[in-house]
């Protein structure tokens, strides 16, 4: 029997600022895909802006998130080496084995969205997160044969599209879209009519400025009786065009009109390496301020960055195809089954489950391959004739095969993209934002902009950018624009670091007088 594995460069020498002129963040046990949600917002300049212009002047520094936040944007901003996240998950209300135990992105980003909407009401930008990030759609049902119509409008902050299926994320925006017959015993009971043959549909009203799109990657398997990672290759574009989506298109738009309306360019792409049980989080993001023709991208794993190839942060994390894969006589459980009460608030896991093989990212990973056979597409591997061995820092343990992690075969991709983030161009492209931009909605109702007249939150919008990316030899040329930090923050934060200092030098005097 042979065992193979991963062996991870030791690149403790490597130093992320010096190389590329951003930090990265430190992972406390399995908070890497805390880590990759929180680099790609920092890298949304406009969602930056905002956390930095909400009031936290009377937050509690222990349970305020706000404030909390709002350090770690300070300290990656400005910070020379890696930046710590513990305060940020103390106010989220988490014990220390918390960080031992991965949540849901998605749940994540939605409820950090939902808690600063709420401390930003009544305040300069106050609706600035639904005007950055909330789209609409219009779900509707029309009889065929009467003159019947139900509809009902909601709004979202972002998309679940499938990836089971669908070769790429055009078929699955049209798979979302599509629109499904009631008839036969499944018909629609319309009010006055009784039962009538009808068309039941969704479309989209509007797009967002950030177009956040969750690719559902785990799904269930009712012939497993359990969750599983589907690994499908799935592709997505540089470039995204949705007109064809939007309600009435063709009527909305100018007949003089040629160009598309809808065009998005992609921002970051949130990875999942790893199976059902367990895995790993990263980021590839593309800070700069020029997404429609910039092609610098770079690799966000914890507290290293480093600069990438467009084509392995894109066409890399397209996944390999294939069938879903699970253990057998494994755990179902999904990576994340977390509910949004056990994300902000305390944990009910109890402490001895926090090294039991799947409960953290220390493994990573452990991989197999058929002796001879790399391959290259999907497939269910199984435990015949492999040995395994879990890797976690300076540990390794030997597994027997009913207890370990079953993983894709070496040459067979198992990192797949989870998360994508797509950046609107256009007249809600998002650019910069100067001191002083943000505009009292309660007293300003419109202002003049491109010979037109706009809102106030729509102003906001306008001037919006992503960051210039850090590119040698002008390494930190993105840091000669960076997001103005109101004062009074900055003279918190520097107030409190020399209180802790000193704190920490009256502790070292006191030990060596002692």
């Amino acid at each position: 029997m042979r065992t193979f594995c991963f062996i991870l460069q030791d690149l403790h020498s490597y130093d992320s600022k010096e190389e590329t002129g951003m930090v990265g963040l430190k992972n406390q046990g399995a908070t890497c895909y805390l880590n990759s949600l929180l680099q790609t917002l920092f890298h949304l300049r406009a969602f930056r802006q905002m956390v930095y212009e909400t009031s936290t002047a009377q937050e509690d520094t222990n349970n305020s998130v706000s404030l909390a936040l709002q350090r770690v944007f300070h300290r990656l901003q400005s910070q020379q080496k890696v930046v710590s996240t513990k305060e940020l998950t103390r106010s989220f209300g988490w014990s220390a084995i918390d960080s031992f135990m991965q949540h849901d992105v998605q749940e994540l980003y939605r409820i950090l969205c939902d808690r600063l909407e709420e401390k930003m009401k009544h305040t300069r930008v106050d609706s600035a997160i639904p005007k950055l990030f909330e789209g609409k759609v219009r779900s509707f049902v029309q009889c065929v044969n009467v003159d019947f119509q139900s509809f009902r409008d909601e709004s979202f902050y972002d998309l679940q599209l499938d990836v089971k299926g669908c070769k790429d994320l055009m078929q699955s925006f049209r798979k979302y879209v599509e629109v499904e017959m009631l008839d036969g015993d499944n018909q629609y009971d319309a009010e006055g009519h009784g039962k009538q043959d009808a068309k039941k549909g969704i479309e989209f009203a509007s797009f967002p400025p950030v177009l956040n799109i969750q690719l559902k990657r785990f799904e269930y398997d009712a012939m497993r009786d359990g969750m599983v990672k589907v690994h499908d290759r799935f592709e997505f574009p540089k470039v995204l065009i949705l007109d064809e989506f939007i309600a009435h298109s063709s009527a909305t738009k100018d007949t003089n009109e040629k160009s598309p309306r809808y065009v998005y360019h992609l921002h970051s792409v949130l990875v999942h390496s790893g199976d059902v049980h367990g895995g790993h989080y990263y980021v590839f993001i593309r800070p700069g301020k020029h997404t429609s023709s910039s092609t610098s991208w770079f690799k966000f794993d914890d507290d290293q960055i480093t600069r990438v190839d467009e084509r392995i942060a894109i066409e890399g994390n397209f996944g390999s195809g294939g069938t879903p894969v699970t253990p057998q006589g494994g755990s179902t459980e999904s990576p994340s089954p977390l509910h949004s009460s056990s994300i902000f608030g305390p944990s009910d896991i109890n402490a001895e489950n926090a090294n039991e093989p799947g409960g953290m990212d220390g493994l990573e990973f452990t991989s197999v391959a058929a002796p001879g056979e790399p391959g290259t597409g999907g497939g269910s591997a199984t435990d015949e004739g492999y040995e395994y061995s879990q890797y976690n820092d300076t540990s390794s343990i030997p597994l027997r095969p009913s207890s370990s992690t079953q993983m894709l075969p070496i040459g067979r991709s198992f990192s797949s993209a989870y998360m994508l983030v797509y950046v609107r161009n256009g007249e809600n492209d998002i650019s910069a934002i100067q001191e002083g931009a943000f505009v009292d909605t309660e007293s300003i109702t419109t202002t003049p902009c491109a010979s037109k007249k706009i809102s106030a939150a729509d102003h906001l919008l306008n001037s919006i950018k992503t960051e210039v990316p850090p590119i040698k030899p002008e390494i930190r040329t993105w840091e000669s624009d960076p997001v103005s930090i109101p004062t009074e923050l900055v003279t918190r934060f520097h107030e409190e670091e020399e209180a802790v200092s000193r704190r920490k030098k009256a502790q070292q005097t006191e030990h060596v007088t002692g």
